[in-house]
């Protein structure tokens, strides 16, 4: 929920390479949505990143973005020569973080994660985020 997504919920696959090794690579995608004042905005969910420690407990970082599927997070800007939209939210943002993987690296794990919102608005350029997940392992890797 308002994790790799960003600003909406998602349903994601992320591949990791071997949880046994310090440092690990994940890459993974979705399907989501981001909320538009009273509409939902349908979302494809990018990340790339790593995660590095000995134990099943990790420090989390990388970028993570959404392709939306439609116009989302619109606003009205005025300057000298009129008026026109423009999105809010900047759809990509660099995540870093805490992530517990189960013991056998099979089961459940969840992280969480700050990650600043990039914006349009000069007085507010960045707005601060807190991302978590939930997910199952089906690893089978042993240590």
């Amino acid at each position: 929920m308002l994790g790799r997504n960003i600003f909406g919920p998602a349903l994601l696959y992320e591949k990791s390479s071997a949880a046994a090794r310090k440092t690990n690579f994940h890459v993974g995608g979705g399907v989501g949505y981001i909320w538009d004042h009273d509409s939902r905005i349908p979302t494809l969910p990018l990340f790339l990143g790593a995660h590095t420690g000995r134990t099943h407990n990790k420090f989390e970082y990388g970028i993570a973005g959404f392709v939306p599927l439609k116009d989302y997070i619109n606003v009205q800007v005025n300057e000298g020569l009129g008026t026109y939209t423009k999105d809010y939210i900047i759809p990509v943002t660099l995540y870093f973080g805490f992530k517990h993987y189960p013991k056998n690296n099979n089961g459940l794990f969840y992280h969480v994660n700050l990650q600043p919102l990039f914006t349009h608005q000069i007085m507010l350029p960045v707005l601060p985020s807190v991302g978590v997940g939930i997910g199952y392992s089906f690893s089978k890797t042993k240590e």
